[in-house]
């Protein structure tokens, strides 16, 4: 009887080892991964927000319209596509990785009223040429920089199932003169794209549009327009949208933020 008793209690004695082990396991993963989340997020980049104008004698001026400007690409028979960036800082921007196909010869930016010379164009390691690009990024480099508009901070959350957006970009209804505001929904979520659904048809020259989110403090870039859902944008008014908060698109932006262009 002494030794079944003596038995019981090493058995609970165990247990409870094991049971408070399992908790201090659990808490170290809690505390760890608690601790991982807030250093990306604080590693996050943060773009500039100060107004500034171009020297009046380059008779150039930026308005706030300028942070999103429209990429021209030609190829060597000046066949030409357009494309929607906007500025990370004075001299780099950020646009989809498919418009720099392989028979892209020249590109340029057309900000405000001037005609930009780009120097070098960089697209996500993990890029691909294909219908659905999960890291649909590319930065672009100008030979010199301009004076910056206001431009809105990236975000720091994410959009959910249901959530408004709003696109700002060219290509809106297929007009390339100006950048439009466009309202949408978000529709689906997976792990390295949105889909959502646009109140307008986004056409050529809207890919690289950056996409909004509306919070207190005002709006938030959280991701671009990368495609459509269809060949012809006719069809639908659906597109997907590249979240910038991915971690390796995160990696990739904070990268570029951080050269210093010769």
């Amino acid at each position: 009887m002494l030794c079944y008793k003596l038995n019981l209690y090493q058995d609970s004695l165990l247990g409870s080892f094991f049971l408070v082990g399992l908790l201090c396991f659990f808490s170290f993963f809690s505390f760890f991964s608690f601790c991982s989340n807030a250093a990306e997020a604080e590693n996050r980049p943060s773009l500039p927000t100060q107004v500034s104008q171009a020297p009046a004698d380059e008779g150039a001026t930026f308005s706030q319209d300028s942070a999103v400007s429209k990429l021209r690409l030609l190829d060597e028979e000046d066949n030409q596509t357009f494309c929607s960036a906007f500025f990370l800082n004075s001299d780099k921007l950020l646009s989809a990785a498919h418009c720099f196909r392989e028979d892209v010869f020249r590109a340029e930016v057309i900000s405000g009223n001037q005609n930009l010379e780009v120097k070098d164009i960089v697209r996500h390691p993990k890029a691909r040429d294909a219908e659905v690009i999960p890291h649909d990024l590319a930065v672009v480099y100008l030979k010199e920089a301009i004076a910056l508009p206001r431009i809105p901070l990236l975000a720091t959350t994410s959009p959910e199932i249901g959530e408004r957006i709003k696109i700002y970009g060219f290509g809106v209804e297929g007009d390339l003169s100006k950048a439009k505001w466009v309202s949408a929904e978000i529709v689906k979520k997976e792990k390295n794209f949105y889909v959502a659904q646009a109140e307008d048809f986004l056409c050529n020259g809207a890919s690289g549009s950056p996409a909004f989110l509306s919070r207190n403090e005002g709006l938030f870039i959280f991701g671009i327009v990368s495609s459509g859902l269809t060949g012809d944008c006719r069809k639908s008014k659906r597109v997907r949208l590249i979240p910038l908060d991915e971690r390796e698109n995160w990696r990739f932006i904070k990268h570029h933020l951080s050269k210093v262009s010769q």
